[in-house]
């Protein structure tokens, strides 16, 4: 199945206005997603006319300051000159990549409703806790699942099989398994697999009890 993607932009603009730009701090990384990328620039010059500094970086996507909900190379290369990263957007899915990324506090402003919230990581914790306890179940487990994905942009069977030769070298079985979009209750079925390695998705983990695999290789 081919597929066509047209990117759809919030035609109002954003301003963030003066009492929101005195709640952030002197050093902010600019983030947002596509539909709003073409505000970055004009919010930019809003926040440095106040005397902060702005960094924002074009990491692995097309424009500067855009990030996925699995992706956030745009927020991690700002991370280590900023105090705090600003995500400009809805929801939480894309600040909490960010958050995990980067280890910084997020700081998210809707410009539908004109809101600034700090993230909560009372959630990005227990992802924490789970991905911690994943990782001690696939140290002591010795039939290992690979999930891998055809999906472009997140197909990695490279290193899928990287993973699997390192693992039947230290003794362990390991069994790949490829498809397009994963049932994940379906993988149930497979109750000989000890632990699941998961090479698509990293944000997988947080509906399914896996370690990533560059926690692994």
């Amino acid at each position: 199945m081919k597929y066509f993607f047209i990117d759809a932009k919030y035609k109002e603009k954003i301003k963030l206005g003066k009492k929101i730009v005195d709640k952030l701090p002197q050093k902010v990384g600019l983030i947002t997603t596509i539909q709003f990328i073409n505000s970055v620039e004009d919010i930019k010059k809003e926040i440095e006319a106040s005397g902060r500094v702005v960094k924002v970086s074009k990491g692995k996507q097309k424009n500067c300051g855009q990030v996925l909900g699995c992706e956030s190379s745009a927020a991690k290369e700002v991370s280590e000159k900023v105090n705090s990263i600003l995500y400009i957007g809805t929801g939480k899915f894309h600040p909490m990549n960010a958050a995990m990324e980067t280890g910084k506090e997020v700081h998210s402003y809707n410009p539908i409703t004109k809101v600034l919230k700090e993230l909560d990581l009372t959630e990005l914790n227990k992802i924490e806790k789970k991905k911690q306890g994943a990782y001690l179940k696939f140290l002591g487990s010795e039939n290992i699942g690979i999930l891998v994905t055809t999906k472009p942009g997140q197909n990695d069977i490279k290193k899928a099989f990287k993973l699997k030769e390192k693992l039947e070298k230290e003794g362990k079985k390991a069994y790949v398994f490829i498809d397009n979009t994963y049932n994940l209750q379906s993988l149930e079925d497979f109750n000989f697999i000890e632990s699941w390695v998961n090479t698509a998705c990293p944000r997988i983990i947080e509906d399914f009890t896996c370690v990533n695999i560059n926690d692994v290789l």
